[in-house]
C-alpha cells in the first residue's frame, strides 16, 4: 500500500468520488472545503491519501496552520466541527497517521489536531465539544408534534408576527447580521470571501435562509446539504428582534424545507459541551453526539485547548465587544484566520 500527498486534477476527482463513497466522510472532506480554506485565508493543504492497486483506500485532509497568537499545528479540519480520517483498509488509518507526524516533525509544529466522530486513536483527546443532531420525517407536521411544548409554542407565535422567509446566495445581508452579531458575542467573525467561496464551491449543496420583517433581515442561516443531512453551518439574529421569535421561526423553516426534500437529519452543529448554546439545541429534541479532539504532541507537553473556555479567548472577547462594528469588521477576519 503506497501513501501519496494529493497534487493534480486527476487526484482530485478520485478523492471525491472516494468521500462520496466512504460512510464515514462529512460534508468537509470535499475537495471544494480545501479550496475554500485555501482561497479565503491561504493555509497550507496537505491532503494525504493511501493506495492499493490504483484504488483510493484511504483518506486525511490536513491544513498547516502557522500563527503568531497560538502557534503553528497542523489541523483536520479548520473551520470545521469534524472530519474523520477515513479508511476502508485496516492498513490505511496507521500509514496515515504516521505520515502526518512526520509532516509535524518536517514543519516543527506544537501538535495535529484530528476533529472526529469517534474516540479510536489512542491519542490524548479533548472532550469539550458535541454536535446536536434533531431527527426528521417526511411529514414536517409530526416533527412539529414531536418537539418540546415550549418550542412549539415560540413557533406559533412567531408565525403570528408577519415574518417572511426568503433563500438566496448573496451574502450581503446574510454576513451584516452575522457581522454584528459576532461583535455582539465577542468574537471575531469570517472573512465575507469565506461565505462566498462556500456557496461558490458548493453551488448546489449551500444556502442561505433569511427572516425578513417588512424589508429588515433579522435571521439568517448558511444551510449545507450533505447526504441525508441538513447541516445548521451558521445563524444569527440580532437581540432587538428576539421578541418576533426570528430563531425559532427561521429554524422551523429550515425544518420544515428538510422535511419537504427528503433530509432525515437536521445538524444544528458544534456546541462546547453543557454551554447555553448547547442547551438551546436540547430544547428543539435535538440528540447530543460526542466529538473526540484527538491530539499528536509534537513540541507541545499538553492539550492545547485552543477553544472559548481558553482564558485567552475570555480577554479578546471582552475587548471585542467594545469595538465599534466597522473596526470589528476590519480586523476580524485578520484575526480570524487563526482561530480555527
Amino acid at each position: 500500500m503506497e501513501i501519496k500527498l494529493l497534487q493534480d486534477k486527476i487526484d482530485e476527482k478520485r478523492w471525491d468520488d472516494f468521500a462520496k463513497s466512504s460512510p464515514s466522510a462529512t460534508f468537509y472532506h470535499q475537495i471544494g472545503w480545501r479550496n475554500v480554506i485555501e482561497k479565503t485565508y491561504g493555509h497550507k493543504p496537505y491532503y494525504l491519501f493511501t493506495e492499493e492497486d490504483k484504488q483510493i483506500t484511504g483518506i486525511l485532509p490536513l491544513f498547516h496552520v502557522n500563527s503568531l497568537m497560538f502557534g503553528k499545528r497542523l489541523v483536520s479540519l479548520p473551520f470545521a466541527p469534524y472530519a474523520d480520517l477515513c479508511a476502508t483498509d485496516a492498513k490505511a488509518a496507521p500509514l496515515l497517521l504516521e505520515k502526518s507526524e512526520t509532516i509535524a516533525k518536517e514543519l516543527n509544529v506544537d501538535h495535529i489536531e484530528f476533529r472526529a466522530h469517534s474516540d479510536d486513536t489512542g491519542l490524548p483527546t479533548d472532550l469539550t465539544f458535541v454536535t446536536s443532531i434533531l431527527k426528521l420525517d417526511p411529514d414536517s407536521e409530526s416533527v412539529f408534534r414531536g418537539l418540546p411544548q415550549n418550542k412549539r409554542r415560540n413557533i406559533t407565535k412567531s408565525m403570528k408576527r408577519n415574518l417572511s422567509v426568503e433563500w438566496a446566495v448573496d451574502t450581503r445581508d446574510f454576513y451584516a447580521l452575522y457581522a454584528r452579531n459576532m461583535r455582539d458575542l465577542g468574537t471575531p467573525p469570517q472573512s465575507r470571501r469565506f461565505f462566498d467561496n462556500i456557496l461558490l464551491e458548493f453551488p448546489g449543496s449551500s444556502t442561505i435562509l433569511m427572516v425578513k420583517l417588512d424589508d429588515v433581515v433579522i435571521y439568517s442561516a448558511l444551510l449545507l446539504f450533505h447526504r441525508d443531512t441538513v447541516i445548521d453551518f451558521m445563524s444569527s439574529t440580532i437581540e432587538e428582534y428576539r421578541k418576533y421569535y426570528p430563531t425559532d421561526f427561521g429554524i422551523w423553516n429550515a425544518i420544515k424545507y428538510a422535511c419537504e426534500k427528503g433530509f432525515k437529519y437536521l445538524d444544528f452543529g458544534r456546541s462546547i459541551k453543557d454551554s447555553s448554546n448547547h442547551e438551546f439545541k436540547r430544547r428543539w429534541g435535538a440528540g447530543t453526539q460526542q466529538l473526540y479532539y484527538h491530539y499528536y504532541l509534537n513540541k507541545a507537553h499538553d492539550l492545547p485547548h485552543l477553544n472559548p473556555s481558553n482564558p485567552k479567548y475570555g480577554r479578546l472577547s471582552k475587548i471585542w465587544r467594545r469595538l465599534p462594528l466597522p473596526i470589528a469588521n476590519r480586523l476580524g477576519p485578520i484575526i480570524r484566520r487563526n482561530i480555527v
